[in-house]
């Protein structure tokens, strides 16, 4: 495999992997994406307006019950189960 093929293959993977995430988000009122420790990664651009969040970067990294503190994300990230109903509420 060509270096040019591998780059352009993820420039292409990473437009593909921004577009599907856009649009998932935009079914959502709010989305919140979490890493193995659930530290928040990414919020698409209404969650924060939900939060009442004046600096949606400030949240980057943090735990998600520091801005979420009724998140049952840190559950979902151990089990692997997603819940049937919402992980999270905007009550602070």
């Amino acid at each position: 495999m060509s270096l040019d093929f591998a780059a352009d293959a993820e420039r292409i993977r990473q437009r593909a992997m921004q577009t599907l995430l856009d649009d998932f988000a935009d079914l959502f009122k709010g989305v919140v994406i979490v890493d193995r420790q659930a530290r928040i990664v990414w919020m698409n651009e209404n969650y924060p307006k939900r939060l009442g969040l004046a600096d949606p970067a400030a949240v980057i990294g943090l735990p998600i019950e520091e801005v979420i503190p009724n998140s049952l994300m840190r559950e979902v990230v151990h089990s692997g189960r997603p819940y049937s109903t919402p992980c999270t509420t905007t009550a602070r």
